[in-house]
């Protein structure tokens, strides 16, 4: 007899002697057509979705108001307007969400931000231009002073960024409409420096820092590895890059 399985001879003695062995009797030839069936019906069960649900916890069904596809939160998180933050980045005009209505937050902004000695930056753009003022002997301060201004019918408040000899100076990215209202409303002149402003700046602190300027942010808030491994030589955060170079570490050191 042959086996339905392998095509193997055999004696027949094996079960209902269908199959040589028991490895073959338990395997199954699955099409792609009967897969899908039995993923669509585990995916239709009710003890599938209680499942889900007690591992994830009850979902609904939103739409971003920006790019409209249906995304899913849980009922924790149903105030969730957007469904990525980049989208969330893309309502510059607010129309979907309030805007801060102002006060210096250190971290506020979405760049990497941290110390430089003893001046916080929001971003790397701000670190850059920090770097470059002190290496110039520029002496630059952390601005906290902060102004009203009208966006909406609603009043905000904007903290400028620098102060260089008493004169404001902001490092800024985008022109929005809110932004320009705060500059309408502002009450002195105010150096405003956009990206093309930044150029000499950001080609000064990459030549004589590298392009990883911002591990030199105190405490190395961001985990860059900015050392090297004390077995391959490799960045590393702290002495060794990798458990396999620590153990190999910890050996030769039990060893000498």
């Amino acid at each position: 007899m042959k086996c339905e399985k392998c095509n193997k001879e055999h004696d027949g003695s094996f079960g209902s002697g269908r199959f040589c062995s028991r490895s073959c009797a338990n395997s199954r030839i699955r099409t792609d057509e009967i897969k899908k069936k039995i993923s669509n019906s585990i995916k239709t069960s009710e003890k599938f979705r209680l499942s889900v649900i007690a591992q994830l916890g009850e979902r609904i069904t939103k739409i971003c108001p920006i790019c409209k596809n249906e995304f899913e939160v849980r009922l924790s998180s149903k105030d969730q307007t957007f469904c990525s933050i980049e989208c969330f980045r893309k309502d510059t005009n607010f129309k979907y969400h309030k805007a801060a209505k102002g006060g210096y937050r250190k971290g506020s902004d979405r760049g990497k931000g941290g110390w430089y000695k003893g001046i916080y930056c929001d971003s790397s753009w701000e670190l850059a231009y920090v770097m470059y003022c002190i290496d110039n002997d520029i002496k630059i301060k952390r601005n906290t002073e902060k102004f009203e201004y009208y966006w909406k019918g609603d009043k905000h408040y904007y903290i400028p960024d620098f102060l260089i000899k008493g004169k404001y100076v902001e490092v800024k990215g985008q022109k929005t409409a809110q932004w320009l209202a705060k500059l309408k409303y502002f009450p002195y002149n105010i150096k405003v420096l956009y990206e093309n402003d930044l150029q000499d700046v950001f080609e000064y602190v990459r030549a004589k820092y590298g392009n990883n300027f911002i591990e030199l942010y105190e405490g190395n808030p961001y985990n860059l590895r900015t050392n090297k491994c004390k077995v391959c030589g490799e960045p590393a955060f702290n002495i060794y890059c990798s458990r396999k170079c620590s153990m190999e570490g910890n050996r030769i050191k039990n060893f000498n």
